[in-house]
């Protein structure tokens, strides 16, 4: 577990490189791959960002290698820290705005590629897993690249799984692999005058930049509507390896419930009791979620009741299959399940840590816990998935 990792940055005496233990993953994959990188000895502000600024190829080409590197021991504790540290690394480029904003997603003051994780929904450390999903899945433009800053650990658990979805769609079946290629499948729909308004454009101006990067747009009952098709399967743009992309936890029904039983075994010690009683009764699962994250609850609860006509934008009218369609049998979630768990690690957050992965690669999620658990986020390197075009074409921010 302690081997060194083939890269440029292993020439850098102040600065280890090695794969993840068993402390610093409560769940590990039979063949982990998350590297850490981590100094020597203590390290200042200017000394960090001097390293980062020196060692950015290095870190980009572990990054590349391994789709996944926690960076531990630099003392990137506040969004500041987290904005001026990463920006050193200059082959990437860290996005300002992107289209589409979603509601709770904010900047943090006192930055200008710092968001909070999602002010309206708790993202992990609460009652239970808050789903595997692709970074900005919902949205027309996606990062390249993300990465977690930790700036408050829980208590108790509250880790970030991380999964490796090209090793995922390589180990499935070819029939569901086969259907997962026949896209694409519709993502989202908004009105367009809701998506200007969200992105601070005019209608006009923001129809330009739709037609210019080929997103299309559908007319219903005289509103004009953006609608997000992706296909599910892409190529990796650095080797053109298959992966699997999509928030599979909110498109493939029953996966969730799937991984939780994998995943029990997990939570069978004493200090997962009362989590283990609330996961068992859904009424106190449901008083108590209110009572720790009321905004995050009024939200979930407002998603679940299908509106009688389209609100604040969005649009019930379907206008294509989505990714469930390729899951035709129990076996095909079950097979995803045990195979995105097979691929699967959870790292341990200490304050300071920054975890940073490549969001083609890789599918994540906020594990069950309990406490204060702060986590920022950056993503670099916007780009677009077109419907019928599994390459990925990088595109400038809105």
């Amino acid at each position: 577990m302690n081997s060194t990792a083939p890269t440029a940055l292993c020439t850098d005496a102040a600065v280890r490189v090695r794969a993840a233990d068993r402390t610093e993953i409560s769940i590990g994959s039979t063949s982990p791959f998350l590297r850490v990188v981590e100094p020597r000895g203590r390290i200042g502000p200017a000394d960090t960002r001097r390293w980062f600024r020196r060692n950015a190829d290095g870190l980009v080409a572990l990054l590349r290698e391994h789709a996944a590197v926690l960076i531990r021991g630099f003392g990137i504790d506040s969004p500041r820290r987290f904005e001026q540290a990463l920006a050193e690394v200059k082959p990437l480029h860290a996005m300002s705005t992107y289209l589409m904003l979603e509601p709770g997603r904010e900047t943090l003051p006192g930055t200008r590629t710092v968001w909070c994780t999602n002010r309206n929904i708790r993202t992990g450390g609460g009652l239970a897993l808050t789903g595997f999903h692709t970074e900005n899945y919902y949205s027309p433009q996606v990062p390249s690249f993300v990465a977690f800053a930790c700036l408050s650990r829980p208590w108790l658990g509250g880790e970030t799984a991380v999964v490796r979805m090209d090793r995922v769609f390589a180990q499935l079946d070819a029939d569901l692999q086969e259907r997962l290629r026949d896209g694409p499948f519709l993502a989202s729909v908004i009105a367009v005058e809701e998506a200007a308004r969200r992105q601070r454009l005019s209608p006009a101006v923001l129809r330009q930049r739709l037609d210019a990067w080929g997103l299309p747009r559908v007319e219903r009952d005289g509103i004009d509507y953006l609608a997000t098709f992706k296909p599910a399967v892409i190529e990796h743009p650095a080797d053109g390896r298959p992966s699997l992309l999509a928030n599979v936890s909110a498109e493939v029904p029953g996966l969730d419930a799937f991984i939780g039983r994998r995943l029990q075994p997990h939570f069978s010690r004493r200090r997962w009791a009362i989590h283990r009683k609330l996961w068992r009764s859904s009424r106190c699962r449901r008083a108590l979620s209110w009572l720790t994250d009321p905004r995050g609850s009024l939200c979930r609860a407002r998603a679940s009741v299908p509106p009688a006509a389209p609100a604040r934008g969005e649009t019930s009218q379907p206008l294509a299959a989505r990714l469930a369609r390729a899951f035709v049998h129990r076996i095909d979630v079950e097979q995803l399940a045990e195979a995105m768990m097979h691929h699967c690690v959870a790292v341990r957050w200490r304050r300071g840590d920054v975890l940073l992965f490549d969001n083609f690669r890789t599918t994540h999620a906020g594990m069950p816990g309990f406490g204060p658990r702060e986590l920022a986020v950056q993503m670099y390197d916007p780009a677009i998935i077109r419907a019928h075009d599994t390459r990925v074409a990088r595109v400038p921010p809105p």
